[in-house]
């Protein structure tokens, strides 16, 4: 399948945290080329924060543009929260994917399932895992803001695992 990756960096310091735009773009197509996709563009936004409107992430833009016009069929992305950091804007991309018949596939867990009016648990989980990616931003922001030497209160980043992604690794094994 047509495939079109979109990469996001919102900070300098992406670059050299692991998250950079290559270390994303080389998790990208390996992935696809696991999954048998086969990629027609990689598409940057770089310095630009998730939490934007999809209108001012232009290269974001254009991967919809790409998957309305059929010129791709998935969008592959490195972490769902490269997608957004915001809930809203997450959840208003993928439905407009899935309303071009699309696919959208993080590589670190593979496709987002659609959702399913009978399994109300998928579209819970998938969201919750977006209001916990919007509160590591909000306090990695708050955490810059505190003075020198006040710690985080002993908080720890969380990185929660989708339920499909739990379902079909029990599957697999």
């Amino acid at each position: 399948m047509d495939t079109v990756i979109y990469l996001l960096v919102s900070t300098n310091g992406q670059a050299f945290d692991g998250h950079g735009l290559d270390v994303q773009e080389r998790q990208c197509r390996e992935y696809a080329t696991r999954a048998g996709l086969e990629v027609v563009s990689a598409l940057r936004d770089e310095g630009l924060s998730g939490t934007l409107p999809v209108p001012e992430r232009p290269a974001l833009m254009d991967c919809l543009t790409m998957l309305r016009d059929d010129l791709a069929v998935v969008l592959v992305i490195a972490r769902l929260d490269r997608l957004a950091r915001a809930l809203t804007t997450q959840e208003v991309i993928l439905a407009e994917a899935w309303k071009y018949g699309s696919e959208v596939h993080p590589a670190d867990t593979g496709r987002v399932p659609k959702d399913d009016p009978d399994d109300p648990m998928r579209t819970a989980m998938r969201q919750m895992a977006g209001v916990f990616a919007e509160l590591d931003r909000a306090d990695r922001q708050a955490a810059e803001r505190r003075p020198q030497g006040q710690g985080s209160q002993g908080r720890t980043p969380i990185r929660l695992v989708p339920v499909w992604v739990l379902q079909a690794r029990t599957r697999a094994e």
